[in-house]
């Protein structure tokens, strides 16, 4: 397997940057390992080419555990940046959105990352700000 360099934002101040491993071992350490395990981590940017993943535990952890390909795990976790509501949003449908909800950016469009709801809204830079 390739080798990846990869930075994973746990915040807008707490980073770790992996090279030199697969992507599967950095995922292991980000995921599972002792160190880091059990810190929630947001997203994951490939510094090669900025791709942006959303960091969400249980498709990493079905990665991990063969259950979902590396092509499908991208594809389910990619976005171009996440954000976070600074402001309360109203929806087209009618929804309030308390601040501080994450979202991911695709487009001019964001969509909150909620198991439950499916929310999507236009990007205003005004009521969204990047969360890491």
């Amino acid at each position: 397997m390739s080798s990846v360099d990869i930075t994973v934002y746990y915040s807008k101040t707490v980073l770790l940057s992996l090279k030199g491993k697969s992507f599967k071992d950095c995922c292991e350490i980000v995921f599972s390992s002792d160190l880091f395990g059990e810190q929630q981590p947001l997203k994951i940017v490939f510094n090669g080419t900025n791709k942006v993943l959303y960091a969400d535990r249980n498709l990493f952890n079905d990665f991990l555990n063969e259950s979902l390909s590396m092509f499908d795990l991208i594809q389910a976790t990619e976005c171009e940046e996440l954000y976070r509501n600074k402001t309360e949003v109203i929806t087209e449908d009618g929804f309030h959105i308390e601040p501080g909800y994450l979202w991911k950016l695709k487009g001019q469009c964001v969509y909150m990352i909620d198991d439950d709801n499916f929310i999507e809204s236009h990007l205003d830079l005004k009521a969204f700000e990047v969360a890491c």
